[in-house]
């Protein structure tokens, strides 16, 4: 079975947080704030990114939104598309897809490193001309 795990991005704060966060029927993010006076929950505005149920080459957990480095230097996002992870490869002229799905998904999983996050390091996605 499947691990289920989020991490919320906090576009005002611009950090990360992974904890105390609770998601409401209506699908908004709501904060657990405990303070020495008081304890309530808060909405915010975070953009949740789910985990695939995948580790890098070192062992690092796999997000949608990081930034993976393949075995062939090709630096691709992580994102949720057609009902499955895969990688958003983009170069100066088109978009492509590689689905975690296919034949050679494996080894195209157990090869990429984790660089970075499209929200932390968006320069790594730059196309150079």
């Amino acid at each position: 079975m499947r691990e289920f795990k989020f991490r919320f991005w906090c576009e005002k704060y611009k950090q990360y947080i992974d904890d105390k966060v609770l998601i409401d029927e209506d699908g908004s993010v709501l904060e657990y704030i405990d303070s020495d006076y008081e304890n309530y929950l808060r909405k915010v505005d975070y953009i949740p990114e789910q985990y695939t149920g995948l580790k890098d080459r070192n062992g690092v957990e796999i997000y949608e939104g990081d930034i993976v480095k393949t075995c062939t230097d090709l630096k691709c996002e992580v994102i949720f598309k057609d009902g499955g992870f895969c990688y958003k490869k983009t170069n100066s002229f088109y978009i492509d897809y590689i689905h975690f799905g296919g034949h050679n998904y494996l080894s195209t999983v157990l090869d990429c490193g984790v660089i970075g996050n499209v929200r932390e390091n968006p320069e790594l996605l730059e196309v150079k001309p």
